[in-house]
């Protein structure tokens, strides 16, 4: 007696749904990546603009000796990202990290603290030191304020780098990690600061 067969089983079935998850699965993943990677780079772009906006101001208060704030300055030009809300003396990023955009004592300087141990921070950090790697040829150098348990960590710019100190264009991962990683890795709620030297 002929058996004809016609349509799939069900094993079939669940076999070819069970592939269907499986990439469904993998491209979710690689769109939510793929998602945080342009929204960093979208970042990065921001705080390109907002420390180059900064060192294009024709800065006639370099020299005084109290400091001062052009956070009010830049947000009247509209060069503050939008994501960015502006303070007196500080800017919080879309992240909750801290910006104070300064002059005293014949420098200008963008500082950033971090205030969280997270994946999101270390991001915003590394977003932040290349700025300071793209904008080597302009700036004096990038430094880690001394925290707890931390000491002074410094890259110059091109134009103060030499034999004696450690040039910006010289970066490696191991540098980054210095300025980017926290002291205290399995603490949650920590704070350092990187700073723009002008």
């Amino acid at each position: 007696m002929k058996n004809n067969q016609i349509g799939r089983s069900m094993i079939e079935m669940l076999g070819v749904l069970a592939i269907i998850a499986v990439l469904s699965v993998g491209g979710i993943a690689g769109y939510g990546k793929a998602m945080e990677i342009l929204k960093f780079n979208r970042y990065k772009t921001s705080l390109i603009e907002l420390v180059y906006n900064f060192l294009q101001i024709d800065n006639k208060n370099y020299n005084s000796e109290t400091t001062i704030y052009y956070h009010d300055l830049l947000k009247s030009l509209n060069e503050i990202p939008q994501n960015f809300r502006v303070r007196p003396e500080v800017l919080y990023d879309q992240f909750n990290n801290t910006m104070a955009i300064s002059s005293a004592k014949g420098h200008g300087s963008v500082a950033m603290c971090f205030h969280k141990n997270n994946r999101e921070t270390r991001m915003s950090c590394k977003a932040f030191i290349d700025v300071a790697y793209n904008l080597r040829e302009h700036i004096s150098e990038i430094f880690r304020y001394p925290t707890e348990g931390w000491n002074w960590y410094r890259l110059y710019g091109n134009n103060t780098c030499g034999k004696n100190f450690r040039c910006l264009r010289y970066m490696t991962v191991e540098d980054q990690k210095e300025f980017c990683e926290p002291y205290s890795p399995d603490k949650q709620d920590v704070m350092w600061c990187v700073a723009i030297s002008i």
